[in-house]
């Protein structure tokens, strides 16, 4: 029914489309390590670890340093996704070496009752 070539001519297509679906996939993914990398290497992002407040397991973030002072930084535990907030503090090493120390605790998000809480509608 089929000739060996329009078998040839499906198999080029679907490479074609599973290379393209690849880049797709993995351009997206491979940006967002570069940059964490980077930011890693310039001593510009620090990784956060602490233990959920509701369950006990440790949750890990990754927070830049120059906004850690202005504003608490939010995640959610990846085991009872409860939101959570990371309060850290910078501070200056007093060796010569430009390296700073950050540190902090994670706290429970209070959320409103649940008759007060305003819900998006689809």
């Amino acid at each position: 029914l089929y000739g060996a070539k329009s078998f040839d001519v499906i198999t080029r297509v679907n490479d074609m489309v599973l290379i393209g679906l690849g880049y797709l996939i993995g351009y997206p993914i491979s940006s967002a390590s570069v940059g964490a990398l980077q930011g890693l290497l310039t001593n510009n992002l620090v990784a956060l670890k602490g233990s959920c407040p509701n369950c006990g397991e440790q949750v890990f973030a990754f927070v830049k340093t120059d906004n850690s002072i202005k504003a608490p930084h939010r995640a959610e535990c990846h085991v009872c996704s409860c939101p959570l907030e990371y309060r850290t503090k910078v501070e200056k090493s007093l060796s010569g070496t430009r390296r700073t120390w950050v540190y902090g605790r994670v706290y429970l998000v209070k959320q409103g009752h649940p008759r007060k809480r305003k819900w998006l509608k689809d």
